[in-house]
């Protein structure tokens, strides 16, 4: 790979360079914006002085929209810049537009050898792990054991429960000691990405979170978490209740984990800065705290210890008979979320506005990032204490900041970790039926995936509600939960059902994932898991550090699991 330069500056990854030749007598103005930033006008950029050239570096990562305006010249288009591409524009009566050879470099290049590499070692150790699984599997049945393990933590440490399903068949015999394999697999996937995102993701825009609407593979992330979570709940909550634990004394762990989860969230938060006066609240692990209280509190509350209408005609949607307090509250507050959204007033701004600000709609509402939703945080904590750097700022030129883990959020965040645990309610009320879970995932994942189709109008930037992240709106919890049921699902065959795999080596991963979380914030700056690379001429670099840094924390996965050691809050 050679160096590219653009007037004697060395191109970066994600990085191109655009020559403004200009033969006019005049000042020609270039104007730009990037197509991801919506309906926004192009902003006035440089100033091209008589017979001189300009040489720009641009961003590869969107699309950027220009605007030419000289004498008799009233030119605009679209560059798709490409990495490490010249591209060039010549100015006279008329624009003419050209690329410089040699050809632009192929982006992806790294990611494409990276990922085969990863699959064939993954194949490799899989093909191994499932080799030494049915050795093991073999030896039980000759010489039977039973282990039993009813530690569970519903944050995510050990996933093994001693609860039977609450329907039985006649035709499939009862298991006393199951275990759900694919709940752990899922929960280790899950954080696996969020230590691959959140050391970087190779730069790569796909492992970036989107700007404002939309959804990448990172923003998947966060609410697969909370998601699996609500899985989690109602697993160890009917654990506990058929070992007859008071629920007085449940509701006291679930406020105990509760107020950890926040004090810890505070306590990374201070990493970056521990000026009191400037230190973040809102954050992950205190929204993940907040949505667990309501949703563990509803399930404590109200979860069936055993089923009691086995004989019932509807005995086959008891899951959602016997959970229908938990519904009413829990679409109370979606109710909540919604009506404060679209109706309550913000000053100076639109009613119901769900944009960026900015330079959004023609800065029609500049000061209005993220609507109401916004609004309450910065009446709420004051602006020094909310996330100063959103994503959304280098597109939309924004100046206020906006916390993407905000307050009002929280509340559609609840409704995520509720339909973690409807699916967890399907594996305690159908789990020794056949097709039990996997039939009612699929159809929960299309009837998900419905709706966020409609509120979205199936667009990016259209419908009602689009889906987005960073306000945590309705169609972005359809979108996410859609996209859940169905990978538990498959999760469930495999590992589970067929069990052609055992869920190495993210399984181990899943029974820590709070110790790895933890663990990567702390230690994201620091020698073996960061440093800075070597070379910033591509992704390569970044990618490789990044893919080490996650695989190391697996590795620690692997290595506590063998030794017994979880963390659990």
């Amino acid at each position: 790979m050679g160096y590219a330069y653009c007037d004697n500056k060395l191109l970066k990854y994600d990085e191109a360079c655009l020559t403004v030749n200009n033969f006019q007598t005049n000042i020609i103005k270039l104007s730009n914006v990037s197509l991801e930033c919506y309906e926004c006008l192009p902003q006035l950029f440089q100033h091209i002085v008589p017979t001189s050239s300009k040489s720009i570096i641009y961003s590869t990562r969107h699309p950027t929209v220009f605007s030419l305006i000289g004498k008799n010249i009233n030119f605009n288009t679209i560059f798709t810049f490409e990495q490490h591409g010249h591209y060039g524009l010549n100015v006279s009566k008329n624009v003419d537009y050209y690329v410089i050879t040699p050809p632009p470099e192929n982006v992806y290049k790294p990611l494409w050898s990276a990922g085969i590499l990863l699959l064939v070692i993954f194949l490799l150790y899989v093909i191994g792990a499932c080799k030494s699984f049915y050795s093991r599997l073999y030896s039980m049945i000759v010489r039977p054991s039973v282990i039993i393990r009813d530690a569970e933590n519903d944050l995510g440490v050990s996933r093994m429960f001693d609860s039977t399903p609450l329907i039985s068949t006649s035709s499939i015999p009862e298991s006393s000691n199951r275990r759900n394999a694919s709940v752990d697999t899922f929960r280790g996937i899950t954080i696996v990405l969020m230590l691959f995102v959140n050391y970087g993701g190779g730069k790569y825009w796909i492992f970036q979170h989107a700007e404002w609407n939309g959804m990448t593979i990172a923003d998947l992330i966060f609410p697969w978490f909370a998601w699996i979570m609500g899985v989690s709940i109602v697993l160890s909550i009917s654990s506990q209740l058929r070992r007859t634990v008071p629920r007085s004394a449940i509701f006291s762990k679930v406020l105990l984990r509760s107020l950890l989860l926040i004090v810890i969230g505070l306590a990374l938060n201070s990493f970056n800065n521990n000026n009191v006066n400037k230190l973040r609240f809102p954050g992950v692990l205190q929204r993940l705290g907040l949505s667990y209280f309501i949703v563990a509190s509803l399930e404590t509350m109200f979860l069936q210890a055993q089923n009691y209408n086995l004989t019932s005609r509807l005995s086959h949607i008891n899951d959602i008979i016997n959970g229908w307090v938990q519904w009413v509250f829990i679409m109370t507050l979606v109710g909540i979320h919604s009506y404060i959204t679209f109706n309550v007033e913000v000053p100076n701004c639109p009613k119901g506005y769900l944009g960026p600000g900015g330079l959004h709609d023609n800065k029609i509402a500049m000061n209005c990032t993220g609507g109401v939703a916004g609004y309450i945080d910065r009446m709420l904590f004051g602006t020094q204490h909310l996330y100063q750097h959103p994503t959304l700022a280098k597109v939309y030129f924004t100046h206020q900041p906006f916390d993407p883990e905000g307050l009002l959020g929280t509340l559609n965040m609840a409704f995520t970790v509720f339909l973690g645990t409807i699916a967890g309610k399907i594996l305690l009320y159908f789990g020794n039926q056949i097709t039990g879970p996997p039939v009612r995932w699929m159809a929960l994942s299309a009837l998900c995936g419905s709706f966020a189709l409609i509120l979205s109008n199936a667009s990016k930037e259209g419908g009602v509600i689009p889906i987005n992240k960073n306000l945590w709106s309705l169609s972005f919890v359809f979108a996410t939960s859609c996209l859940a049921f169905f990978t538990l699902c498959i999760l469930y065959m495999i590992v589970d059902y067929f069990k052609n795999w055992n869920g190495s080596p993210f399984i181990q991963a899943g029974k820590n994932s709070i110790l790895l979380y933890i663990g990567s914030e702390v230690t994201k700056r620091s020698i073996p898991w960061n440093w800075t690379p070597i070379s910033m001429l591509d992704h390569s670099a970044i990618l490789y550090m990044n893919i080490w840094s996650t695989a190391l924390w697996i590795l620690i996965a692997i290595f506590l699991n063998n030794n017994n050691i979880y963390l659990t809050i």
